[in-house]
């Protein structure tokens, strides 16, 4: 059931209280709205002034109960059931339904034994048979899980109005949560800013090894030049074309070493002659 049809079930009534001028009219409009099988929202009801006006008369228990179909559970008529008017089949169905939409708030609340005492009830039949009617009458959509004794809800209607109070701790959460997600974000904020600050960092080192490899391979390539052309120079003056490249006076003082060493070859050559003649004429003389 939408919110919207919830209203439109509710209209009659806020019609009606517009002429319940006396206490006694406003409890019977409380009594025929919260037995209504189709009425499962009284905010709009409760700020009508005959309505209002209740709660200051001797019937002011009836705008409790009132208030307690809006907002309240079954659990909390048992709690003040001393103060409260007497529930009627009708009125005890309905609360007991508007009280699952509650319970179902938090998961741990949806076992068949926290269910049945939640409700004061005896038996799983009559629990089963309460959420089967709450699935008929649009206020969920919930499964029956026998085996685990849990009730399985899918989705809940919205039809259940807000106690006074209770918007600023919803505030206080929703902040709560806004600033636990700013947090997040300037975390995620704070790891992208590193991841590219990491990334730019190696794009630097990338191109600057790319720079390098292209320089040693310049300069590799050129020692290799040099280092051949002087082995090329090397062969070229093991063959003798070394006196061509170092010029005339390089020649000329090569020519003139080698001019030296031959006479001295020839001295030496020389002394050895001479020496064997003498030799000769010693050994002649002593032979006379």
């Amino acid at each position: 059931m939408s919110q919207t049809q919830a209203l439109m079930s509710l209209e009659p009534y806020i019609a009606l209280a517009k002429s319940a001028n006396s206490p006694s009219a406003a409890v019977g409009l409380v009594t025929r709205a919260t037995s209504d099988p189709h009425t499962f929202v009284f905010a709009e009801l409760l700020q009508t002034n005959p309505i209002k006006n209740l709660a200051t008369s001797e019937k002011a228990a009836y705008h409790a109960l009132l208030k307690l179909f809006s907002y309240g559970t079954y659990q909390d008529y048992l709690a003040d059931r001393a103060n409260l008017p007497d529930l009627n089949d009708a009125q005890r169905l309905k609360l007991r339904q508007l009280s699952l939409l509650t319970l179902a708030q938090d998961q741990n609340n949806l076992t068949y034994a926290k269910l049945m005492a939640a409700l004061e009830l005896e038996t799983t039949l009559d629990l089963e048979s309460i959420v089967i009617s709450a699935v008929y009458a649009g206020l969920w959509d919930a499964v029956l899980n026998p085996q685990r004794q849990v009730v399985e809800v899918n989705s809940v209607s919205p039809l259940r109005d807000l106690a006074p109070g209770i918007i600023p701790p919803i505030l206080d959460v929703l902040q709560q949560w806004c600033d636990r997600c700013a947090t997040t974000l300037g975390d995620i904020d704070a790891q992208i800013a590193e991841i590219n600050m990491m990334a730019a960092k190696r794009q630097e080192y990338e191109e600057y090894r790319e720079a390098t490899k292209d320089h040693v391979k310049v300069y590799t390539q050129a020692y290799v030049q040099a280092q051949t052309s002087k082995m090329d120079q090397d062969e070229l003056v093991m063959g003798r074309e070394l006196p061509h490249h170092l010029g005339s006076s390089a020649t000329s003082n090569i020519r003139i070493r080698q001019a030296k060493r031959a006479q001295a070859a020839s001295d030496d050559m020389d002394l050895d002659t001479n020496d064997e003649e003498e030799q000769k004429k010693r050994t002649s003389r002593r032979k006379l």
